[in-house]
């Protein structure tokens, strides 16, 4: 009796007796085989009690009525076991797993690994589940891009294109903490590159705009008019800050000049240099001017000045709206009012910082503060 060329069914011969014995037989296998299905795979021993008509998958080694039957599909029927040797091409669904698998005619494998490409899809779903507001979804802990090399015929390059219907829509990424937004970047309403962050997912604010036109950077500003433009609306809050090293919240001369800070208050615009807000200075010739400290918009006065116990250090000097600017000799140098300034032509033994002494040939520049004139 011959058999089948592909599913190995049983031909039934030229004057069989009990024919129906073979054709029973073929109709068997065929129901084995034809939409197939299994309970489980790399099932090693027969299950204690099976059903009727119950599939496995046998796995490597397997033991009892399954010894010799590696990766043969194994179907209960009429109270025993059958065993159906797959082919290339068969396809086998694993109810437990629900996964499709595939044999490539030496072994199975997962019939996803198989699919070389998958176009049009309408929804994609990666441990997740797609739905119209997000046809792709995944729900993973790490995900990977990786360039193709020059070696597997790529470029070495890799980038990534988010692009948009037109400028006043948007394309950005957006990150939240608890299903939140906390912080999005990219082109939001029009073409600047924007940063912008919320601690609420509710209320925004604009971090960060750089204007594409001219790369100007803008801190809280909409549109940039400087090569870095920054605002704040606050009253007196800090507009630009810069710190060092040195710099605790309050640190003393020692650790150096490390802090910077611009801001706005009605009234009073100021910009501060120095090692702590609160008044350590800013080293200046190997002398102190201690906080280099504000501008007052009424009148444009700059004021430069504070108490200090360091030796040499330059007292208090208030620059007004009159200065006095002539040349004179020590003895001819008039009565002063602090901030005045002047040129001697005689001084002797010049040292910033000390009282002027005629009777030289040094010309130096002057100051009057704390009763006196002072070279400087």
């Amino acid at each position: 009796m011959s058999n089948s060329t592909r599913l190995a069914l049983p031909y039934i011969d030229a004057a069989q007796l009990q024919k129906h014995v073979t054709h029973n037989e073929a109709l068997v296998a065929l129901d084995a085989l034809v939409q197939l299905s299994v309970k489980a795979r790399n099932q090693i021993a027969p299950p204690a009690a099976p059903a009727e008509g119950d599939r496995y998958l046998v796995g490597a080694n397997a033991t009892g009525a399954f010894v010799g039957h590696d990766g043969a599909i194994a179907a209960f029927d009429d109270g025993g076991w059958a065993f159906l040797a797959p082919r290339a091409g068969w396809r086998v669904y694993v109810e437990t797993e629900k996964i499709l698998l595939l044999h490539d005619g030496a072994a199975w494998s997962d019939f996803g690994l198989t699919v070389k490409e998958l176009q049009n899809l309408s929804l994609l779903g990666v441990g997740a589940t797609a739905d119209t507001a997000n046809p792709i979804s995944a729900r993973v802990n790490a995900a990977l891009f990786a360039a193709k090399s020059p070696a597997d015929g790529g470029s070495g390059d890799l980038r990534f294109t988010l692009n948009k219907s037109a400028s006043a829509n948007t394309v950005s990424q957006l990150y939240q903490s608890n299903w939140s937004g906390r912080a999005e970047t990219g082109l939001t309403g029009d073409d600047h590159f924007h940063i912008k962050v919320s601690a609420d997912g509710a209320s925004w604010k604009e971090a960060i705009n750089i204007d594409p036109a001219t790369g100007w950077l803008g801190l809280g500003v909409a549109a940039p008019q400087a090569l870095l433009h920054a605002y704040t609306s606050t009253p007196g809050q800090v507009g630009l800050k810069f710190t060092g090293a040195g710099y605790v919240g309050g640190a003393d001369e020692a650790n150096g000049p490390v802090f910077m800070s611009v801001y706005n208050a009605p009234g009073n615009k100021q910009i501060f240099l120095g090692e702590s807000e609160s008044g350590a200075g800013l080293r200046v010739i190997g002398s102190y001017i201690d906080t280099f400290n504000y501008m007052t918009s009424a009148i444009g006065d700059l004021t430069v000045g504070g108490a200090s116990s360091t030796t040499g250090f330059l007292g208090a000097v208030a620059v007004a709206k009159t200065m006095t600017t002539g040349a004179y000799t020590v003895a001819t140098l008039p009565s002063g009012a602090t901030g005045m300034r002047a040129f001697v032509s005689d001084a002797l033994n010049p040292v910033f910082g000390a009282a002027v002494t005629g009777g030289g040939s040094v010309g130096a520049p002057v100051y009057y503060a704390n009763g006196s004139w002072k070279v400087g």
